[in-house]
Formats: C-alpha cells, structure tokens, sequence
C-alpha cells in the first residue's frame, strides 16, 4: 500500500504546489477558486485511481476490520473532494472554507490510522507543497 500512496504523494505534491502559484496571482478568493479548480480535479480523479487499487489489496489475516476502517476514512474524503470541487465550480468561497476545515481533520485521522498501522508513506504528509 505504502507504493500506491508513495505515487500519489509524488503526484499530489506537484499538484498542491501548482495550485498555489496559480492561486497568487488571482485577484478575489471567487478568482483562487477558478485557479485551483484544475488541480482539484487531478487531484481527485488520482486520489480516486489510487482508492481503487487500494480497495483490491487484501489485507493481512486478523488486520480486515483496521484496513476496512483506513479504506472507509479514504472513501469519506472522496466523498468530501468531490463536494469541495462542488463548491469551487460554484465559487461558494464560505462552504470552501467550511469542507476544507472538514477535510483537514478527516485526513488527520486517516493519517492517525495510517501511521498507527505502520505505514511509512501513507500518512506521511509528503503530498503536501513546500
């Protein structure tokens, strides 16, 4: 699993860096909203491939109820991707803010989850831009 999020980090980091140059050259936070929206996209569809491979690996006998809690948590912030690029198409900066809140302590307790387990690269924060 850690070779699945380690190709996503990768991905993801170079995403999240792009977005926020794009974002500073925008004049009103409706402006960053259009500017992120590609990368949110690519971000989404990436985080969505890799969900899928996820789902197919079979976890270690005794450990199906933690894999099946880190899959539902990896589900949940799809699902929350999804309605913050909602939320950036309709320029909706406030519901923005608000599910941005929501995602970040989603993925702090997936990374808790993640870590907890023992992986190395999922949950590492190595997606995130410098």
């Amino acid at each position: 699993m850690d070779r699945i999020c380690a190709d996503l980090n990768k991905r993801a980091k170079r995403l999240n860096q792009r977005g926020i140059e794009a974002a500073k050259s925008a004049d009103s936070r409706e402006a960053q909203l259009a500017a992120i929206e590609p990368f949110l996209r690519e971000g989404l569809e990436g985080q969505k491939v890799a969900q899928r491979q996820i789902e197919r690996l079979t976890p270690p006998a005794g450990d199906e109820k933690q894999f099946e809690t880190i899959v539902d948590n990896y589900r949940q912030e799809d699902a929350l991707l999804s309605r913050l690029l909602d939320a950036v198409d309709s320029r909706d900066v406030d519901r923005f803010t608000a599910l941005s809140g929501e995602l970040d302590r989603l993925q702090e307790r997936t990374r808790g989850l993640l870590q907890g387990y023992g992986f190395k690269e999922c949950g590492s924060g190595r997606n995130e831009a410098d």
